[in-house]
């Protein structure tokens, strides 16, 4: 794209600021014609790379790619072969000097690294069967590694039976079985390029910001470790793992969150089971208070005057009026005070309701009471436990009700 643009002769192309990255081979003799123009140079990391294979899959790791006689294929050998120098790769440039079972000697010597670049154009001319048989065998220690991506090494990761790594950003992390390598990321190059477009936009001039190399990281891609069986363990600390999901990148905060949701959802349906018990006791509440005041209305009907009482850490409490209809002071009852109202006759029968008074269903029963000492002429009594109680004032009789 950016020597299409540069090549396309419209005048804006040399006016427009323009801010380049992910290039990897640039042509510095037509930028030398672009003043506008600046960016960053994607330089392939040959020997990195190298390490990179070495340490996910072992010292004696055969690595291959695929080339073929285009610009840019022309490039990234003369890069390489530049890159190579003092380094013990063999393989990948050929070397006139050296024949093929001396390649192969070399290459199992200690920290001779082969490095073998399959010519395309040759393959296609001789078998495309014999291609696919290559690309789709996997041999043992043997890894491809991605040096461009054109329409003649496209997918060619994610058909190759062989681990592939990358050494530039292009189509990885999408699907395509690259592992990774030590490249410059997209969001490396994103950054760069939008620092640099800020730079101009504040009042920088292009010319004035030279084409530097960008920055590069170590990085592996989550999916494909999984594909081809590499645990998060056996990845170096250095290296930065994209597409992991939140629970494997962070197993103990994703454990506690899990724990926390659990723990939520009990609570929830726990405070939802309080909720529904206590609606259900309220309501029973509520029966037995319309119960109660349905018997008290009773009571009322048929005459005299009613009073409520209740039982409060095992003593009587009568209301103020009822008092006042006795003509005696407000004050609470013992049970043995409540006894010495009661008539003699009755004692026994009252003690034994007391005693089962926990225990009791609805119970009514009569007892003669003296509340005002002008004899027993004090009327109906009725207890109603766990609620308000009535008192009945009527003629010669006391009432009692026991309820649970």
């Amino acid at each position: 794209a950016t020597y299409s643009l540069m090549k396309c002769g419209i005048q804006l192309a040399k006016e427009v600021p323009v801010v380049f990255g992910g290039v990897n081979y640039p042509n510095w003799g037509l930028l030398k014609h672009h003043p506008n123009v600046t960016g960053f140079h994607d330089k392939i990391a040959f020997n990195e790379n190298i390490s990179v294979a070495k340490e996910l899959f072992g010292e004696h790791v055969r690595l291959f790619t695929m080339l073929d006689t285009t610009y840019i294929d022309r490039q990234i050998r003369r890069d390489a072969k530049e890159q190579f120098k003092g380094y013990k790769v063999t393989g990948f440039i050929d070397n006139p000097e050296l024949s093929p079972e001396e390649q192969i000697r070399l290459a199992q010597e200690e920290g001779y690294t082969r490095f073998m670049a399959i010519p395309l154009r040759n393959a296609r001319n001789h078998s495309n069967a014999t291609f696919m048989w290559v690309l789709n065998r996997s041999y043992r220690d043997q890894c491809y590694i991605q040096l461009k991506r054109d329409y003649t090494t496209i997918n060619i990761g994610s058909i190759c039976g062989s681990p592939s790594l990358t050494a530039i950003n292009e189509a990885f992390g999408f699907g395509e079985k690259l592992l990774g390598g030590y490249i410059t990321s997209l969001p490396i190059q994103v950054e760069e390029e939008v620092k640099t477009a800020v730079r101009i936009l504040h009042g920088a001039s292009p010319s004035d910001i030279p084409i530097v190399e960008s920055r590069k990281e170590y990085v592996v891609d989550w999916n494909t470790m999984t594909q081809i069986g590499l645990s998060k363990e056996s990845i170096p600390a250095k290296y930065r793992i994209i597409n992991i999901p939140f629970r494997d990148e962070y197993p103990f905060l994703w454990g506690a969150l899990v724990a926390s949701f659990v723990l939520f959802l009990i609570l929830f349906f726990a405070s939802l089971w309080w909720l529904y018990l206590r609606e259900q006791m309220r309501k029973k509440q509520a029966l037995i208070a319309l119960a109660d005041e349905k018997e008290t209305l009773s009571l009322a009907i048929e005459g005299g005057m009613t009073y409520a009482w209740r039982l409060d850490k095992g003593c009587f409490v009568f209301e103020d009026a009822f008092w006042a209809s006795q003509g005696l002071n407000p004050r609470q009852l013992s049970f043995k005070e409540f006894m010495s109202f009661i008539h003699p006759d009755h004692w026994e029968g009252v003690k034994f309701n007391w005693r089962n008074l926990k225990s009791a269903h609805k119970k009514i029963v009569q007892e003669l009471c003296n509340f005002d000492g002008k004899g027993y002429s004090g009327g109906s009594f009725v207890i109603l436990l766990n609620s308000f109680r009535v008192v009945n004032i009527k003629q010669q009789v006391c009432c009692s009700t026991y309820k649970i």
